[in-house]
C-alpha cells in the first residue's frame, strides 16, 4: 500500500511527512520537505516510479493535475485542509521569496481557487485510492498533534510511534507564519550538527 499525502501547496504536507518519517514510515524525498521532484515533473504521464513507494509515503499535491484519471491502485490518501485565506497568504509569501510580484488581488484570487477547486482535487484523490481519504485540518494538527498522530496511525493501520510523531509539530499559531519554517528548521539542524561535531572534537 502507498500512502499519498495531498492537498494544495502550503497545507501542512511537509509537517505531516515529518511526522510520518519520525513515526517510523519510509517517506519520499528528504527532510524537511520530503518532496520527490517526479511528483511534479513526471506525473501524470509517467507513473511507473510510484511502484517504489509501496509501504512508504509520497507527497503529491494538487492531485487533480498530477494523478491521471485512469490510475487506480493500492493506496491510502490523506488530504490536508487549511484556512484558505491563511493558505493564500502563505502561498504569496513563497512567491515573493522567489521574486514574484504578488498584489493583494492575486492573493484573493488564489484563495478563491483553493475554495473552488477543492472538490475536484479531493475527488481525484478519492478515485485513485479507491477509498475515502482521511481529511486532516492544519490547525487541528497544530492544536492537537497527539490526537492527529493517533488518527493517522489508526487510518493507515500501520505501526507508528505516536510520541515521536507528536514531537515533530512545532508549536505555533495556525495563521501564516511570518518566517520560513522549513529554512529555519534546516539552519537549526546545521547548528545542532555543528555543536555535536565540536563536542566530539573536544
Amino acid at each position: 500500500m502507498i500512502t499519498i499525502v495531498s492537498g494544495f501547496g502550503r497545507c501542512g504536507s511537509s509537517m505531516l511527512m515529518q511526522m510520518l518519517a519520525a513515526g517510523g514510515m519510509k517517506c519520499s524525498g528528504k527532510w524537511p520537505s520530503f518532496e520527490d521532484t517526479r511528483a511534479t515533473r513526471s506525473l501524470p504521464h509517467d507513473i511507473g516510479w510510484l511502484d517504489e513507494y509501496h509501504g512508504r509515503a509520497v507527497k503529491i499535491l494538487a492531485p487533480g493535475f498530477f494523478l491521471p484519471l485512469g490510475l487506480c491502485f493500492d493506496a491510502r490518501g490523506i488530504w490536508l485542509d487549511r484556512d484558505p485565506k491563511e493558505q493564500a497568504k502563505s502561498w504569496a509569501k513563497i512567491q515573493r521569496r522567489v521574486g514574484s510580484d504578488v498584489p493583494r488581488s492575486k492573493i484573493h484570487e488564489q484563495r478563491r481557487l483553493f475554495v473552488n477547486q477543492r472538490r475536484k482535487h479531493l475527488d481525484r484523490l478519492k478515485f485513485v485510492t479507491k477509498d475515502k481519504p482521511l481529511i486532516l485540518r492544519y490547525d487541528t494538527i497544530l492544536k492537537m498533534p497527539h490526537k492527529a498522530a493517533e488518527t493517522v496511525k489508526q487510518f493507515l493501520g500501520v505501526r507508528l510511534d505516536i510520541d515521536k510523531m507528536t514531537e515533530q509539530v512545532v508549536s505555533r499559531k495556525p495563521q501564516c507564519y511570518p518566517g520560513f519554517m522549513e529554512s529555519e528548521m534546516v539552519e537549526h539542524a546545521k547548528t545542532l550538527q555543528g555543536h555535536r561535531r565540536a563536542e566530539t572534537a573536544e
